[in-house]
């Protein structure tokens, strides 16, 4: 698995910081240790300007399967997860199609449950999780 993870920090001024991590108890601690609470007050600081954006937490296990981990004030975060899926056209060609699901306020306390399931490949129990969500969004793109 590490051979193909990728894992960043988007910061509030565009800049990205890649990560050097190669299991997932370093992912889980990258993102624990990081200054959120800063990298937040600079977003609301600058907010407006061209050169910001929402902070953001990355881990990439294959180009097909990436999760966005954005970190609230009140003790959860939302997330944005890019996946890719098979489907039949014509009901015999297998094509793959880019979807996303993204979630808003998930309690922090889930957090290592849904890097377990990314990290892992688990997409099916990943997604699960994220639909009992109300206000989780699917979309094929």
């Amino acid at each position: 698995l590490g051979n193909k993870m990728k894992t960043w920090i988007q910061h509030h001024d565009l800049t990205i910081e890649e990560l050097n991590l190669s299991n997932l108890e370093e992912i889980m601690s990258a993102y624990q240790i990081h200054d959120w609470d800063l990298e937040t007050e600079k977003e609301r600081i600058n907010q407006g300007s061209d050169c910001c954006c929402r902070p953001a937490f990355g881990v990439e296990m294959n180009p097909n399967h990436i999760l966005q981990i954005y970190s609230r004030a009140d003790d959860s975060f939302d997330l944005h997860y890019d996946y890719s899926v098979t489907k039949r056209s014509w009901g015999i060609f297998l094509k793959q199609k880019s979807a996303f699901i993204s979630a808003e306020g998930i309690q922090n306390q889930d957090l290592d449950e849904v890097l377990y399931l990314h990290y892992y490949a688990d997409h099916n129990l990943l997604m699960e999780f994220l639909e009992a969500f109300g206000n989780a969004k699917e979309l094929e793109t």
